[in-house]
């Protein structure tokens, strides 16, 4: 007995040994658990503190669809208190017109897919309602997570990229020039539909062209125009850079024109816009020659006509002073005995009286010609005075007779404007005196219906303006042209036609909105 009571007593050792050993695990592994438990109490309260600092309406329900928790940002759509926690959604008034959330969330339960539709809040403001299965560790559906996210701020972002976009693409539509955007490589990304008209290819023919294909250096003084454009990827242009060059079409012709080309770095874009400069080219080259015309025909009436009149004019002066010269030495010293019979008075009243009358018209053919060739700058207020004073000048004794009429107060509010004006009237004028052979001629000036209106009409003959541009009268042509070109630069129109009876209307018409040169 004594042998088997020290047997179990060595057992019992044993086992209180291993209890003992188990109860140290035991200990251990509550340790463990309990960091566990702190993890997770932590993991657990930064989840609730992200939930409810986020601003995005978050509602937990389970299934079935009784509040579990919610977001503060979620009370200012829904009614809800702390209270309310465990009460069914059924029973939650909200401050939104939602007829179909209590469907929408049994359908969610019931097909585990999402749901989600834009919903207007009680505040004006619009929300995206998405309903969410909210599923556990084990891929179970444990209950729907609803979130109202504000859309109202984006859509209001969206709405005004879109009307900027859409501003910004009306005027590269409505622009004149043709602007595209190329890569590093000079590669075309995207062009305005002047593009498209400037070079006679389609959109989907340019795109991804190399811009050197659009440019030539063919019949141009520069051989530097096309490796510019194709040093593109190599040279950090400078913003604003301009060149002018020759363009090429697709039909091979080629067209005068001005290139600027703007580097956009943030988005490794060029930005190149190209301006069709033909007309304004013919126009240079048509001034030059009118002006070399100009200054040969002036040299021709300066010699052929002032410096003949001077000629003359010192003869007549030559003669009386050998007149009393001769006279002179004939009297007294102190010229006291200087007489003149009557015929000789009468002879020298003559020749000073041509003297005096050729001066005045040397004097007035002078003026006539300087008139025409010095620079003039209108008043915007002065340019009735100025209209009057060209029809007292193109008024010619005997010849033509010019009246300028107003009848009320005209507001020009550009000096531009009305040198344009002024400018577009005397080249009529003088359209007339040259080539319409009119006994009168009419300037009026008026403005109503919102805009300016400028008449020059005559009793000639008549001018053909079409005609007359297919004619091979330089100057005649030229004229027309810069009337014109005057009339488009202030944003006005510009007509000529017959009258009733005989005679040419040169009408000028400018709109007022657009009178700011």
């Amino acid at each position: 007995m004594n042998e088997e009571l020290q047997s179990a007593n060595e057992e019992l050792e044993t086992s209180k040994e291993e209890l003992q050993s188990l109860n140290e695990e035991l200990s251990t592994v509550n340790l463990e658990l309990m960091d566990k438990v702190k993890e997770l109490d932590v993991a657990n309260s930064d989840s609730l503190d992200l939930i409810d600092s986020t601003e995005i309406a978050t509602l937990f329900l389970d299934n079935d669809l009784m509040v579990q928790r919610f977001t503060p940002a979620t009370v200012k759509l829904l009614n809800l208190r702390y209270s309310d926690l465990g009460c069914p959604l059924s029973d939650i008034k909200t401050r939104f017109i939602d007829d179909r959330l209590l469907s929408d969330c049994r359908k969610v339960v019931q097909e585990s897919e999402p749901i989600q539709c834009e919903i207007e809040g009680g505040n004006a403001r619009l929300y995206l309602r998405r309903i969410l299965p909210h599923r556990s560790h084990g891929d179970q559906i444990v209950g729907l997570v609803i979130t109202f996210v504000d859309l109202t701020d984006r859509l209001s972002l969206e709405r005004s990229l879109k009307e900027s976009k859409d501003h910004l693409e009306a005027i590269l539509d409505s622009a004149t020039d043709a602007i595209f955007t190329v890569d590093e490589k000079g590669i075309v990304a995207s062009l305005n539909p002047a593009t498209e008209r400037f070079f006679g290819y389609s959109r989907e023919e340019i795109s991804g062209k190399l811009i050197s294909e659009l440019l030539t250096s063919a019949h141009f003084s520069s051989p530097i125009v096309v490796p510019l454009i194709d040093q593109l990827p190599l040279v950090e242009w400078r913003t604003g850079l301009h060149q002018e060059l020759k363009a090429l079409r697709k039909d091979g012709s080629c067209f005068d024109a001005e290139l600027t080309l703007s580097r956009i770095d943030h988005l490794s874009l060029f930005i190149v816009v190209i301006r069709d400069v033909s007309q304004r080219k013919d126009l240079q080259k048509k001034i030059l020659e009118i002006a070399s015309d100009e200054q040969r025909r002036i040299g021709q009436e300066l010699h052929d006509g002032t410096q003949q009149e001077l000629t003359g004019l010192s003869l007549i002066a030559g003669t009386i002073e050998d007149f009393y010269d001769s006279r002179g030495r004939d009297a007294n010293g102190d010229g006291r005995g200087l007489m003149l019979e009557h015929a000789e008075l009468c002879r020298l009243m003559l020749s000073t009286s041509k003297l005096v009358k050729g001066l005045k018209e040397a004097n007035q053919h002078v003026q006539s010609l300087s008139h025409g060739i010095m620079p003039v700058q209108i008043d915007a207020e002065g340019l009735q005075s100025a209209l009057t004073d060209l029809a007292k000048v193109a008024t010619v004794e005997d010849k033509a007779t010019c009246h300028f009429v107003c009848r009320d107060f005209v507001v020009v509010v550009s000096n531009t404007v009305a040198t344009h004006i002024f400018r577009i009237a005397q080249e009529a004028v003088n359209n007339v005196q040259r080539h319409g052979k009119a006994k009168e001629i009419c300037i009026s000036l008026s403005a109503e219906h919102n805009r300016i209106q400028l008449e020059v009409s005559d009793n000639g003959i008549g001018i053909d303006a079409s005609a007359v541009l297919a004619s091979c009268n330089v100057i005649q042509k030229f004229g027309l042209q810069i009337m014109q070109y005057r009339a488009s630069v202030i944003g006005g129109g510009l007509s000529i036609s017959r009258g009733n009876n005989s005679g040419t209307v040169v009408r000028c018409t400018i709109p007022i909105q657009r009178n700011l040169g």
